[in-house]
């Protein structure tokens, strides 16, 4: 469902998007362009290459902005918790009393106030995303769960207070608090040290209070890890609370080294499933349909309705409100089991029940502004590549873009790549438990996929690698580069 980011009972939120964006986006080179050092965006990367003090300059300015975006995003989404908090006593009781006019009107300021709160986010995403250098596999490495955590707003007004303070004593150290993203778990902030090449980054663990202090030198001291001596050394000082205290900061400390260990040797024990990885080499050049998603976004604000075809196998849907609004969704999966079925002729008025039951055949198609918004991890729906002003239609709901993946066709493109895709039973997974079902699937929590020829090489594909093509823009072909890739790493 699309999220509504406008409510008449609230200030108009474009305008405050628009002003944070350009904090965001363009600090760097409203920086160069005060010096006179810069005549257009499109000289960016010769001009901070050539000269080390305007590259310096630019960072500097970048981090101004994001420093200035951090703190007004921070206090619209603590603002925004707080209304929040305050309406839903209201809601209930309007519920209890069954006035339905009263509880729609609460529950959409509601769920516009939420809504604001995951697109404010996802721009501080946006923001961190940057300083990673793009490095989409740090992001898949810092959470602890799938979801988007709810923020503490006392515990975000403080962590934003230090983090702005640490911002603005040194400006090529960029601090970012962790809950204010969607997606780092581990740390109260992530420090990125811009003047290092590559740029350097670290986890935060804040220890405010006495006995952190105290729990923290102890665990420290003991390297770490402390024994059942020290535990109990600790029972008899401080209590239990202080035990539990102390096992919370070992665990967390544990994170650290293993996350800095998966750094350093692309190996490592993933933080969420507690399972053993390894990184694929950077190896394989990504090809992307942005170029098309961009071209058909683009015209459909003022043509209605565009489409295209990616690989035969990933099919693109892009219109404006007005067309969106007379069609819905079941006019997209109209035009959707027609562009799957290959039939050209039309008998919704000639046989309306044989052609509606016909339409539930269609695999599933997704909002991809919406799915992009809530994945916690890929890059932003502010890092899509096209306009600034086309990102916000995309936001406000003035254009929208559908994504369907055709996996019958997907595993005849596999075929014609040498590799054997099928729907995998559950008794092949490994660990099933943290495998979700596959949209569009025979109830599959993963397709195995072996290179013909040989016995040996094969994987197992879940539903997070497949969700790539939807949420990073990787075409068919590229995908089937990518599992190529990774039968390397099976032998």
């Amino acid at each position: 469902m699309r999220m509504d980011l406008e409510n008449p009972e609230l200030e108009a939120f474009e305008p405050i998007l628009q002003h944070l964006d350009r904090l965001v986006f363009e600090g760097g080179i409203e920086a160069l362009q005060k010096v006179g050092a810069l005549g257009n965006s499109q000289e960016l990367l010769s001009v901070i290459k050539t000269d080390p003090s305007l590259n310096r300059r630019f960072l500097r300015g970048c981090h101004y902005g994001w420093n200035e975006a951090q703190g007004k995003i921070g206090k619209l989404v603590i603002q925004y918790e707080d209304e929040i908090r305050q309406l839903r006593p209201r809601l209930k009781e309007e519920r209890r009393k069954h006035n339905e006019t009263e509880v729609k009107r609460l529950a959409s300021v509601i769920s516009c106030l939420g809504s604001r709160q995951i697109v404010l986010r996802r721009l501080v995403d946006a923001i961190l995303y940057h300083q990673i250098k793009m490095q989409n596999w740090i992001l898949r490495r810092v959470s602890l769960e799938y979801r988007i955590r709810d923020i503490d707003p006392d515990t975000l007004a403080r962590t934003l207070s230090i983090a702005g303070d640490l911002n603005r004593d040194e400006r090529m150290d960029f601090h970012l608090a962790s809950d204010l993203t969607t997606c780092v778990h581990i740390g109260d902030l992530v420090k990125v040290t811009l003047s290092s090449k590559p740029a350097g980054w670290s986890l935060i663990e804040l220890k405010e209070g006495r006995m952190n202090l105290i729990l923290g030198d102890l665990i420290e001291k003991a390297g770490g890890n402390l024994e059942d001596d020290h535990i109990q050394k600790i029972r008899e000082q401080y209590g239990n609370k202080a035990v539990s205290q102390a096992k919370r900061m070992m665990r967390q400390e544990a994170r650290h080294r293993e996350l800095t260990h998966v750094i350093e040797k692309d190996e490592g024990i993933d933080p969420m499933y507690q399972i053993p990885i390894k990184l694929m080499p950077e190896a394989v050049t990504v090809r992307d349909y942005g170029d098309v998603l961009r071209r058909i976004c683009a015209k459909a604000s003022t043509t209605g309705i565009e489409s295209a075809i990616v690989d035969k196998s990933f099919r693109l849907i892009a219109l404006n409100r007005e067309t969106f609004n007379l069609l819905g969704r079941p006019g997209i999966a109209h035009i959707l089991y027609h562009l799957q079925s290959g039939e050209t002729h039309c008998t919704l008025n000639e046989n309306s029940a044989d052609e509606l039951g016909k339409m539930k055949s269609v695999f599933p198609f997704f909002d991809l502004v919406t799915m992009n918004l809530y994945a916690m991890w890929p890059p932003s729906v502010f890092l899509w590549p096209m306009p600034r002003d086309l990102v916000r239609d995309l936001l406000l709901g003035r254009v929208f873009v559908f994504g369907q993946l055709d996996y019958e066709r997907v595993f005849e493109l596999a075929r014609t790549s040498g590799i054997e895709m099928r729907w995998a039973e559950d008794r092949e997974l490994g660990f099933p438990q943290i495998a979700k079902l596959i949209p569009g699937s025979p109830n599959a929590r993963g397709v195995s996929a072996r290179l013909m020829g040989s016995e040996k090489l094969a994987q197992t594909l879940f539903s997070g690698f497949f969700a790539r093509i939807f949420l990073e823009f990787m075409s068919p072909s590229q995908f089937m580069e990518l599992v190529k890739a990774g039968f390397a790493l099976t032998d």
